[in-house]
């Protein structure tokens, strides 16, 4: 029986829906921050999930949506919670704010969706990512203040602006993994540093990262050698903690830098090549184990997207 078999076991074995396992491991008050990781992809079942998930999040005690998109953004952000403008002018507004916003001319009905339970839920909604314009993209000095140090900081000044703050983060799933201490490299992702600086002050972050099938393909982390675990119309989420072949399941490498991640892709098309800074980090081993939660969309989830 090979490595996938086994995993396929533990699906049957532990697999639980996933908005009940959510909600339930996020009970814990300890858990002052939540990530939700997905594949770059529109109108995804991940941004569906959690837009579902927004009232009963909101119930337990989140209080910030934050979001993969730069600070050229919230202002408008900030006219949407405040009632001054409607979602139908913030999808205008967020043309170019972040990645598979928009397909087609289409803007994504899962992530506007989210926004707008958000702030009906009377959540605060926070742009964390750094200004990824060219201007500052391809600017030497942006790796002394590395792209995941600067999301994990954000979030952290949401935590530090009252006790009871808890944040809801939805991003791409290279931002969201948490390796083990001994073998964290220089380069944080935005979870470990945000883990490594909870658990000083005895809270947690919990990673829940979405495999979602998609033919293309694509730089991001795309948990495509677990596809063929996916069921055709039902989907399925576990603990990692509960299935030990899985959690060792190696899903590829990954190479951190001030810029983020390139899992698996070539440095020709990295910023950091122009100094000289990607040749020389080492890869390292990103196993399935690095994500508390794991959940398994259906296969077909594109069907009758849109």
């Amino acid at each position: 029986m090979d490595s996938l078999d086994l995993c396929r076991r533990e699906l049957e074995s532990f697999g639980e829906q996933p908005s009940q396992l959510i909600r339930r491991l996020l009970t814990s008050p300890r858990i002052k921050v939540a990530g939700f990781g997905e594949s770059h992809r529109w109108n995804n079942p991940h941004r569906q999930l959690l837009a579902g998930l927004i009232p009963s999040l909101r119930e337990l005690g989140f209080t910030h949506l934050c979001l993969e998109i730069g600070p050229e953004f919230q202002a408008p952000l900030d006219e949407f919670a405040r009632g001054n403008i409607q979602n139908v002018d913030l999808e205008a507004l967020l043309v170019d704010a972040g990645a598979s916003l928009y397909q087609n001319g289409i803007p994504c009905p899962a992530y506007f969706s989210l926004l707008q339970r958000a702030r009906d839920c009377g959540m605060q909604i926070i742009a964390i990512d750094k200004d990824r314009t060219e201007r500052f993209w391809f600017h030497p000095e942006y790796a002394q203040y590395p792209r995941e140090q600067f999301q994990a900081d954000r979030v952290m000044q949401v935590l530090a602006e009252a006790s009871i703050n808890r944040a809801i983060v939805l991003g791409g799933a290279n931002h969201m993994y948490i390796r083990r201490p001994a073998i964290q490299s220089a380069h944080l992702s935005m979870t470990e540093h945000l883990s490594n600086r909870l658990t000083q002050c005895g809270d947690s972050f919990a990673a829940l990262g979405g495999v979602i099938y998609t033919e293309a393909r694509v730089p991001d982390l795309t948990f495509e050698p677990l596809y063929s675990l996916l069921a055709p119309a039902t989907a399925c989420a576990v603990m990692t903690s509960a299935c030990a072949n899985l959690s060792s399941f190696l899903l590829g490498r990954d190479r951190r830098c001030p810029w983020g991640a390139c899992f698996e892709t070539n440095i020709d098309s990295c910023a950091g090549i122009t100094f000289d800074i990607c040749q020389a980090i080492p890869m390292s081993d990103i196993l399935a184990g690095f994500w508390d939660v794991l959940v398994f969309h259906k296969r077909d989830w594109q069907v009758n997207t849109l």
